[in-house]
C-alpha cells in the first residue's frame, strides 16, 4: 500500500534540475579530431530527413539569419572551445526525440501589433541538430565570447546544464533560451537602468541599451558582426510603445503615462519571453542579453567597467592579474585567504565562484556568503586547505535533511524505514558540535504529530486532493526545519566552503537550485572526460 506522504513526495518533489580574452591571433579551429565511433555519434551532426518535420520548425528561421552565422567559420582563435563542444551539448542535454515541457514554441505573433499575445507555450520536441543550427549557436557564441570579453570556456558548462545551447529551452520559470533569461535577471539587470549618474540624469538607458551601445564603438570583428545584426540586437516594440527599464515602468504605473510620451513596453514579462527564444532573432538576442547580465554582475563585484568593447578598471584597460575592486577589494578575499592558509588564492576562482552562483540566484548572495564563511573562519582561527575550495569535489547531500523541506518531510511523513534514515541523517549535526540526540528527540516528536495530522485526512480524497492537503500540513513542519538549520548555519564556518554555501543559501535564499555549483562542476568534468582534459573547459574552474 502506498502512504500518502509519498505520493505527495513523488508528485511534487520529482524536478529535472537544470542543474580568456582578446582572440587576436587566428588559426583554424573548427574542430578537433574525433577517434571513438561512440564518440563521433555523439558530435555528428543530425539532417533534416533523419528529424522530421516536427523537429524541423527551425529550418526556415535559419534561412532568414545572415550567413556570417551559419556558415561554418575557418578563422576561430585557436583559444576557443571547437565547434563539436557545441554539438555534444545540444546533443546530450535532454531527449532529443521526446516531447518535454522544457521546451517551448512560439506562435502567438500579431504582425498588427508587432507584438506577441502571450508567452511560450510550453512541450515541445528539440529542434533538429543540423550544421546551420550548431553553426548559429556556435557562432553566436563566439562572436557574443570575443566582443564581450567573457571567457566561454568558463560558460560552457553553465549552458549545459541550464539550457543544453538549445534556442527554446524553457526552464519551469519561463527561464528562457541559451543563456536561461529569468524574470528577475531580465528586469533587475539587463533592463534596469543603466547604473551611471550621466544616464540616469539624462538618457535614462537601460543597461541593454547602454552596453549594446558600448558594444558598437568597438572595431573587432566579433562586435562589427553583432552589430549588423540589427534584426537580433534591436529589441521590437509593440507598436505605439517605447521601451522601458523597470524603474520607468514603476513610474508610469504609480503616475500614468506622461504626457506626449508613448507608454512603457516591457521586455522583461513572461508574455514577452518569446523575444529571447524565437529565430531567427535568436540566439544572438539572448546570449547579447546574458553578455550584458554578465557584465553587470561583474562590474558590480569587481569594478571591471565594460567600455568600447574593452574591459577597463579604475579608466585603464584592464590587464589579467590586476587586483580587482568593487566589492571583490572592499572585502579583500584574496588577502583573506591567504591569511587563513591558501598560499596562493586564485582571484580568478573566487570571481567564478561568486559570478556562477550569482546567475542563479542573483550578485549580492554568494558575495555575502564568501564574506560571512570568511568571518566564521576568521573568528574561530581556523586555517584552510585548497580541499575546502573545491566544488568539483566535495559532496554537500549530507545536510539536505536541514536544507531541504522535502527531504525533511519524507522522514516524517514516511515509512518507519524513512523515518529511520532521516534520524540517522541527523547525526551529521556532530560535524559543526551541533548535538544531533536533542535534534533526533525533536524530530521524533515532530513524526508523531505529523502522523496525527496525516491519519485525521478524509479517506475519500482524489489523489489532487490528497497531495494539496498534504501540502498544507508539509508546510507547517518548515519553522521547526528553519530552527535547526540556523543552528547548523551558526557553526558551518567549520565546514568546507561547498557545505557552507548550500547551507547559507538554504537559510536566506528562497529560490535557486541548492546544487547549482555542484551541477556545473558534473557538467564541466563530463566535458571533460568525454572531449578532452582543457579541450571545452578552463584549467581552473570552480576550486583553487
Amino acid at each position: 500500500m502506498q502512504h500518502p506522504g509519498r505520493t505527495f513526495f513523488a508528485y511534487t518533489f520529482c524536478f529535472l534540475s537544470f542543474a580568456a580574452f582578446g582572440y587576436y591571433h587566428m588559426q583554424f579551429n573548427t574542430d578537433v579530431s574525433v577517434e571513438t565511433v561512440d564518440m563521433a555519434s555523439n558530435v555528428e551532426f543530425e539532417t533534416a530527413a533523419q528529424c522530421g518535420d516536427d523537429r524541423n520548425y527551425f529550418e526556415q528561421d535559419l534561412k532568414k539569419m545572415p550567413s556570417d552565422f551559419t556558415k561554418t567559420r575557418r578563422d576561430v582563435d585557436s583559444s576557443q572551445p571547437p565547434r563539436q563542444c557545441v554539438t555534444y551539448i545540444m546533443k546530450n542535454f535532454m531527449p532529443l526525440d521526446k516531447v518535454l515541457e522544457f521546451r517551448g514554441t512560439c506562435d502567438s505573433f500579431d504582425k498588427s501589433t508587432n507584438a506577441y499575445l502571450k508567452g511560450p507555450q510550453k512541450f515541445a520536441k528539440a529542434a533538429c541538430v543540423t550544421e546551420p543550427y550548431v553553426n548559429s549557436i556556435y557562432n553566436s557564441l563566439v562572436d557574443v565570447s570575443d566582443c564581450f570579453n567573457i571567457p566561454l570556456k568558463e560558460l560552457l558548462p553553465k549552458l549545459f546544464n541550464e539550457s543544453g545551447l538549445h534556442v527554446n529551452t524553457l526552464g519551469r520559470g519561463g527561464d528562457a533560451g541559451v543563456g536561461q533569461l529569468t524574470m528577475g535577471a531580465l528586469k533587475d539587470d539587463v533592463f534596469q537602468e543603466y547604473d551611471n549618474a550621466q544616464n540616469k540624469q539624462t538618457e535614462r538607458l537601460t543597461s541593454y541599451e547602454w552596453i549594446v551601445r558600448e558594444m558598437g564603438k568597438s572595431t573587432k570583428p566579433s562586435c562589427q558582426r553583432i552589430k549588423a545584426n540589427k534584426d537580433a540586437i534591436n529589441i521590437p516594440l509593440k507598436v505605439g510603445t517605447r521601451l522601458c527599464s523597470k524603474e520607468q515602468l514603476a513610474e508610469e504605473e504609480k503616475n500614468g503615462v506622461a504626457k506626449g510620451a508613448l507608454p512603457c513596453f516591457a521586455a522583461f514579462t513572461y508574455q514577452n519571453r518569446c523575444l529571447f527564444m524565437n529565430g531567427h532573432e535568436n540566439p544572438l538576442r539572448n546570449l547579447v542579453a546574458m553578455a550584458v547580465l554578465y557584465k553587470n554582475n561583474q562590474r558590480n563585484l569587481t569594478g571591471v567597467e565594460y567600455i568600447a568593447g574593452e574591459d577597463r578598471l579604475n579608466s585603464q584597460v584592464y590587464v589579467p592579474g590586476t587586483p580587482y575592486g568593487r566589492h571583490f577589494g572592499t572585502k579583500n578575499f584574496v588577502e583573506r585567504f591567504r591569511r587563513l592558509g591558501i598560499s596562493n588564492p586564485d582571484q580568478e576562482v573566487i570571481r567564478q565562484i561568486i559570478l556562477s552562483l550569482g546567475f542563479n540566484i542573483g550578485l549580492s548572495y554568494p558575495i555575502s556568503f564568501m564574506d560571512k564563511y570568511l568571518d566564521q573562519r576568521e573568528s574561530l582561527n581556523l586555517k584552510l586547505s585548497s580541499q575546502d575550495i573545491d566544488f568539483q569535489n566535495t559532496q554537500t547531500g549530507d545536510w539536505a535533511v536541514f536544507t531541504n523541506l522535502g527531504t525533511f518531510w519524507q522522514g516524517l511523513s514516511g515509512s518507519d524505514t524513512e523515518y529511520r534514515a532521516a534520524l540517522k541523517s541527523l547525526e551529521v549535526s556532530s560535524k559543526v558540535k551541533v548535538g544531533y540526540k536533542g535534534l533526533q528527540d525533536e524530530y521524533g516528536k515532530l513524526r508523531n504529530k505529523a502522523q496525527f495530522e496525516i491519519a485525521r485526512l478524509p479517506k475519500n480524497l482524489t489523489e489532487d486532493e490528497m497531495n494539496k492537503e498534504l501540502q498544507t500540513i508539509m508546510l507547517r513542519y518548515d519553522p521547526p526545519r528553519r530552527a535547526m538549520l540556523d543552528q547548523i548555519y551558526a557553526k558551518a564556518g567549520v565546514l568546507t566552503l561547498p557545505e557552507f554555501f548550500r547551507i547559507a543559501q538554504a537559510k536566506f535564499v528562497s529560490g535557486g537550485s541548492l546544487k547549482y555549483l555542484w551541477a556545473l562542476s558534473e557538467k564541466y568534468k563530463e566535458l571533460d572526460r568525454v572531449l578532452g582534459r582543457g579541450v571545452c573547459t578552463t584549467p581552473k574552474y570552480l576550486k583553487f
